[in-house]
């Protein structure tokens, strides 16, 4: 977040420059230690000296107020009032607000998005030979689709693969979106949907071995 974003709430003397971080910084030690208000209140609220000199005075004390509230974040990560963030427009840009604290959004935040088939430090392009999203397909042709055949993920074209719950085995693949499975209790060896296992999925998804482990396999729903 840009200590220039937003509302001014200093005097004349702030240069232009938002007092926001230490009113988050304020809110955060007022609902976890009461106690330190006070001081915090003298050092960095309103009526502080760090409003009333230069600009520059201003900045030092927002740096300072910006790194005593994401110490705190640290240490209370649940407490909203010390969230880093409440929306995506308290970050810069390429970032969102995830869980109070503003994260890289694309190639190198750790998450595989669409149009990627890896994202970690081995795989610094967020794209790889040999490998394909299943989830997306990303890393095939146009006219194939990332399946799993023969417990590998590889791009295919097979328009006549089994569908959902349809009977299956280990060497076929499975349509898009899906993939063979043997322990299902309604039709055992049989075709079962993919899922991401980050959470969203509305099913227990159990996940594949690396580099795979960010799709799984829908076990129940």
């Amino acid at each position: 977040m840009s200590e220039t974003d937003g509302p001014t709430s200093g005097g004349p003397d702030t240069g232009g420059v938002s007092q926001v971080s230490c009113e988050r910084y304020l809110n955060c030690i007022a609902a976890t230690d009461p106690a330190a208000l006070p001081a915090a209140q003298m050092g960095f609220g309103p009526d502080a000296p760090c409003w009333q000199g230069s600009p520059e005075t201003a900045e030092q004390c927002l740096n300072a107020c910006q790194t005593g509230l994401k110490s705190a974040h640290m240490v209370y990560p649940d407490e909203p009032a010390c969230f880093l963030c409440d929306d995506d427009t308290d970050c810069g840009a390429e970032e969102q607000c995830q869980a109070g604290t503003c994260k890289f959004v694309g190639c190198g935040d750790g998450i595989v998005s669409d149009d990627e088939v890896c994202d970690g430090p081995s795989c610094p392009d967020c794209h790889a030979p040999g490998l394909c999203n299943p989830l997306s397909h990303a890393g095939c042709e146009a006219s194939e689709q990332c399946l799993r055949i023969e417990n590998e993920f590889q791009c295919a074209n097979m328009p006549n693969a089994p569908g959902y719950h349809e009977e299956c085995t280990y060497d076929v693949a499975c349509g898009a979106g899906l993939v063979c499975t043997i322990f299902d209790p309604v039709c055992g060896e049989c075709c079962n949907k993919l899922c991401r296992t980050d959470g969203t999925a509305n099913c227990d998804c159990s996940p594949f071995d690396p580099p795979y482990e960010y799709v799984g396999v829908c076990q129940s729903e």
